[in-house]
């Protein structure tokens, strides 16, 4: 009865809070749940969204909060031992896991966050590890998924693919101008500079959205698009890179009405002004 709970409060209320964000034309719930419910890996990700969604609205937080962990446990077990492999039928329901998994991690990085910058940085890095996992799979699927019912979206992402040249909006110019010429290898400079242009690529898709405001899938396409070269400086604590990511923690507190979100943006850039990234922005402005 708990999991009805649950699946009544998905169809009711976390879809509903998310529809605008990751609205699809022309493709409804129903639509989406078909591609899905032979996948029970898929619905067990849907119920932990769902407890997810309840524990920030209750004051049964714990209780809801513990329930979400459970059922990601139990739908990351199940996937291990699918293994399913990327094809026309399972393309669907993997990135439906995948973006439902990424929107977990994020809720639990950003709205549940540890107390301490140190600890809610590692987590964060963590996110974004699982995120290049989100890239795997619809960079093995991107052309099965064009011909999915999720066709429209990924037609649209085709225009936001990550960046290589230079930026086309002005929001980054001077941060990327910074890391140009700043003292530093060459591979950790190529790295921060991939990071810039994926995030002013970012921005540039959200200035084009009616709201004028950065929509979920902005958001958590900047960790998809990251490479692993920028989340190695990350974890070293490398001071250019965070200089990046507290730009990027911006993005993040414009959507501070979202409950993936909350407040988390605010907290990454206080504490990193304060902290880590205060002491690279101090450093990079001394340096150059």
């Amino acid at each position: 009865m708990e999991h009805v709970k649950l699946f009544y409060h998905l169809c009711t209320e976390t879809f509903d809070s998310l529809r605008d964000e990751i609205d699809v034309p022309g493709v409804s719930f129903q639509d989406v749940f078909k591609e899905v419910v032979s996948a029970p890996y898929v619905l067990n990700e849907l119920l932990a969204l769902a407890a997810l969604h309840l524990s920030t609205l209750t004051s049964d937080q714990n209780i809801y909060h513990h329930q979400a962990k459970e059922l990601q446990t139990h739908a990351l077990s199940i996937f291990n031992q699918m293994a399913p492999e990327v094809n026309a039928e399972t393309c669907v329901p993997l990135v439906i896991f995948s973006s439902a998994l990424g929107m977990h991690e994020m809720c639990e990085t950003l709205f549940f966050r540890e107390t301490t910058f140190e600890h809610f940085l590692d987590n964060f890095i963590r996110s974004l590890c699982l995120n290049q996992g989100v890239r795997a799979v619809t960079g093995s699927s991107w052309n099965l998924l064009k011909e999915s019912i999720l066709g429209t979206m990924f037609k649209q992402g085709e225009k936001t693919v990550t960046p290589t040249g230079t930026v086309s909006g002005e929001t980054c110019s001077r941060l990327l101008g910074l890391i140009t010429t700043a003292n530093l290898d060459q591979e950790y400079k190529d790295s921060c500079k991939q990071a810039i242009l994926a995030l002013q690529s970012v921005l540039d898709e959200s200035d084009r959205e009616v709201s004028q405001r950065p929509s979920i899938i902005s958001i958590r396409a900047w960790p998809v698009m990251v490479c692993k070269g920028y989340i190695d400086l990350l974890r070293m604590r490398e001071p250019h890179g965070l200089v990046v990511l507290a730009h990027y923690a911006a993005l993040i507190h414009l959507r501070r009405d979202l409950w993936i979100c909350g407040d988390g943006g605010q907290f990454l850039e206080m504490n990193g002004r304060t902290g880590y990234a205060g002491q690279s922005k101090l450093y990079l402005a001394n340096e150059l």
